[in-house]
Parts: C-alpha cells; structure tokens; sequence
C-alpha cells in the first residue's frame, strides 16, 4: 500500500515515503521488486529515493547493487539521473568511479548529476580519476545541455585554477620556468580559459617580455583599445 501511494497525489506520496523510510529492512523486497516493474513508471524516481534513503539505514547490499546496476543500464533518463543525484547526497565518495562512467552517458541529465557530486569529492580522486574528471570535464563543456555545460566549465576551470594556483607559487619562488610550464599546461587543456589567458599574459608582460604579454591581451580582448584623433572632439 504504501509503495501505490508513491504513485498518488503529493500528500500520498510523502506519507508513502515516510512509511516506506520507517518500515526499513522489512521495505526492501518489495521496494526492488517494485523499481523493476514497468507499471510503476511514474513511481521510479521516488522509488530511487527511498532506496537511497534506506542505503544508509539498512544493511543490505541489494540497495547499492540494484541502484548502480539501473545507473548503468535503466532504459530511462530520468531513472539514471535521479539515482546520480541520489547517490550523491548520500556519501558520493563511495561511487567516484561509477560517476565517472555515468559522464559518458547520452542523456544530459544524468551527466550533469554526476558532475555534481563529483565536484563535492573532487579533493578525494586519485590521479588516474582526476584525469578521467578533466577528460570528461573538458568534453561535455560543449554539451547542448545547459546543466551538464555549466557545470563542466566550473569543473574545467577549478583545474585551470589549480595550475595557475601553482604557477603563482612558483613565480614566487623565482622558479619562472616551471611556472611558464604551468601556465601553458592550463592553456594546452583550456585554450579558451579567459583566466588562463590573463595569467599567462601578464607573466610575460611583468617579466621583461611587455609585447609578447601586451600581444596576448589584444587577442583576448583585454585590452582597451583607445584611438589617438587627429583633433579634439
């Protein structure tokens, strides 16, 4: 009864949610049985919810397996991105690789879930997952879909930050070379990063090389130009 409301109106469907949440391990059966009957359509993504809502109050492995199996292979978008989105309210760190696979997901959706909860653990990836992030950061950042777009510019230009970061210090340091190297690495992943661009002129502009830096300004278009008349206007 309490999984049919979940298919009602909005006062049925938050005292259906809270029944199922209360019921705990004695929900679980019928919750995964119903998340794989295709009457229940308009009922899945809340029943996504209350699955994710008892992962961590329940123990039973067949929640994170059945969640991450329908984030893989649900024939609905809708389905995949709301689990995305689920699993990263509850403690992302545990799915960081299964994010990462969900980047290559067709719909925008569920690209743009995955981005947000990748960006909450970004601090937490390994090196072979913070290449698989800016990899795919850098791909989706011309995605038709405005969410997954938005979010892989932010994501691509916290890495851009991170270099230029790094670069600033070793400027500081008086160690030009590698901040030079830095900057370019920014730019060779970024090209278009206005930051990127700033920072990598200004360095040169600020160490002995003003045309080299005032030339890279002009081409991104950050310099005002300002024409000299020939009399007062």
């Amino acid at each position: 009864d309490s999984i049919d409301k979940l298919g009602g109106s909005t006062e049925e469907q938050a005292a259906g949610q809270m029944e199922l949440l209360l019921a705990k391990d004695r929900a679980v059966d019928d919750l995964l049985a119903a998340l794989e009957d295709p009457d229940r359509a308009a009922s899945r993504r809340l029943l996504v919810e209350v699955l994710a809502g008892l992962m961590t109050r329940v123990d039973d492995e067949r929640i994170e397996a059945a969640l991450l199996g329908h984030l893989r292979d649900d024939p609905d978008h809708t389905v995949r991105a709301a689990i995305a989105h689920q699993l990263g309210l509850h403690r992302p760190v545990l799915f960081i690789n299964s994010f990462l696979g969900a980047l290559a997901d067709t719909s925008g959706a569920v690209c743009h879930a995955a981005l947000l909860a990748l960006g909450k653990v970004e601090d937490k990836l390994e090196p072979a997952q913070t290449k698989r992030l800016q990899e795919s950061a850098r791909r989706l950042t011309s995605h038709g879909h405005l969410g997954a777009r938005l979010e892989a510019t932010i994501r691509v230009e916290n890495f851009v930050s991170g270099w230029i970061s790094d670069a600033r210090q070793a400027e500081l340091a008086a160690r030009m070379a590698m901040a030079e190297s830095l900057y370019t690495q920014a730019l060779d992943y970024a090209p278009g990063s206005k930051r990127g661009n700033y920072r990598l002129a200004r360095f040169y502009f600020d160490n002995g090389q003003r045309e080299r830096g005032l030339a890279l300004l002009q081409t991104h278009g950050m310099v005002l130009e300002i024409p000299r008349l020939s009399r007062a206007p």
